[in-house]
Formats: structure tokens, C-alpha cells, sequence
């Protein structure tokens, strides 16, 4: 029912009919949508609005092995795009590699408020070891956490804040003099506050797999201190 746009008791839009079918198609959960009006017995100027869906499975999981020039890789994951009925999202990662290992958990839930705000969060941890396969001669481990939030613009585009805590050591930094100087300069230890926005537009027509569209997104993160010997620095993408 979130994702309806026509108003129970309003004026009757063909416009918003169909946009409550792409919204529900998007929700990427169900199949065999068919959203039809139909006269009400005994007047001339009302029709209800029947929506018929079948659900389809919301669930992913994928792994794969493989081994190359760079050694191993193993990649696992899995996804559940309606957690339990509830319309919220759930996902967890892994990879490992001769490069390291890195483990990711997120969750969003697009109903947080009545007004269409969702609102996500991520953990994660790495450990990333380059001179393993001589690429680089240190090593780092890095974890960290972000809650964000999605405010609707309209049916297609929102806009994004985020906040979250990004913890970074550097080890094992070998004899390479650009690291040393630079670990010298600033320490090894990072503890940073991350700041984001972001705005992004979607047009597909439905999910997971659209076939007309396009996604846009503009994402632009700040990285503050959050200790004396921490640095600060943006990026945008």
C-alpha cells in the first residue's frame, strides 16, 4: 500500500494508476502485476482500483572460486529484498583473496517514515595486504559503520544524507620511502568521521532486472578527524 499513488476517495489519474504499477514493479518482490479499475455497483463516477501480484522470490545468494596471476579469490554474498514481509532489505558479503579479506553487512528500510524517508545502515571490516603478491610492502586493516538517510524529490529522484565512523591502521610497512615518510608525517592510526550526500535519479521500469531506464547518481563524501593525528580529506563521485 505505501507504493500506491492514487488516493483512495480522489480523482481518478491514469498518470498515478500507472506509476503505482512501476513502483510496485520496482519493489523488485513481486511478479504478474495487473493493476485495473472497475466500476462500484450502483453509481456512475466511481470505479475501485484492483491490484492482483503474485510474489516472487526476494531472496539471492551467489559464490564463486576462481584462481589467476593474482592467486585465489572467493566471493559469497547474499541479498533478501523483503526481510521476513516487512518490505526491508538485508544483505551480507565476503571476499578473500591473496590481497586480503573483507566482510560487509547492510539494511535499509524504505518505509521509515509515513512521508516515504528510508533510511539504511552498513558495517563492515577489511584487511588488505598487497605484499603478499609483491604489489606493495604494507598492509592495513580498516572497519567502520554509516547510517544514511533517503529523502524522496519526487517519484524518481531523492536525496541522500549519510553520517558514519571509518576506523583505519596502517602495519607492516616494509622499506618502501614514500610510505615510511609518510606514516612518519602522519602516523599509522586513523579515526575519521565520514559525512555524505548524495542525489540520485532512477527511471527503470522495473526490478532486478529493467529493461528500459537509466540510474544516476552524484555522491560527494567529507572525511573529518576524529582524532589529533587523524586526517581529513572528500572525494566525489
Amino acid at each position: 500500500r505505501n507504493v500506491i499513488r492514487q488516493d483512495e476517495g480522489g480523482l481518478l489519474s491514469l498518470h498515478n494508476i500507472k506509476e503505482s504499477e512501476r513502483q510496485l514493479r520496482m519493489l523488485g518482490y513481486l511478479k504478474n502485476i495487473d493493476v485495473k479499475t472497475t466500476p462500484v455497483p450502483g453509481t456512475n463516477n466511481q470505479v475501485d482500483l484492483d491490484v492482483n501480484v503474485e510474489e516472487a522470490p526476494s531472496a539471492e545468494a551467489s559464490a564463486s572460486m576462481g584462481y589467476g596471476t593474482n592467486g585465489y579469490q572467493f566471493n559469497a554474498s547474499v541479498n533478501q529484498r523483503n526481510f521476513m514481509g516487512t518490505g526491508r532489505s538485508m544483505g551480507a558479503a565476503f571476499n578473500a583473496s591473496q590481497w586480503g579479506q573483507d566482510y560487509s553487512f547492510n539494511y535499509y528500510n524504505p518505509f521509515y517514515t509515513d512521508t516515504g524517508v528510508g533510511r539504511g545502515g552498513s558495517l563492515y571490516y577489511s584487511r588488505i595486504d598487497p605484499k603478499n603478491l609483491n604489489v606493495s610492502t604494507y598492509s592495513s586493516n580498516r572497519y567502520g559503520g554509516d547510517i544514511s538517510y533517503n529523502f524522496p524529490l519526487g517519484e524518481k529522484s531523492s536525496f541522500q544524507l549519510g553520517y558514519g565512523y571509518q576506523d583505519i591502521n596502517i602495519k607492516s610497512v616494509g622499506y618502501v620511502l614514500p610510505i615510511i615518510n609518510f606514516v612518519a608525517l602522519n602516523g599509522n592510526h586513523f579515526q575519521e568521521i565520514r559525512l555524505t550526500s548524495g542525489w540520485s535519479r532512477n527511471s527503470y521500469d522495473q526490478m532486478p532486472y529493467p529493461n528500459q531506464g537509466f540510474n544516476q547518481q552524484a555522491i560527494a563524501m567529507v572525511a573529518l578527524p576524529a582524532t589529533s593525528q587523524s586526517l581529513s580529506y572528500y572525494k566525489s563521485s
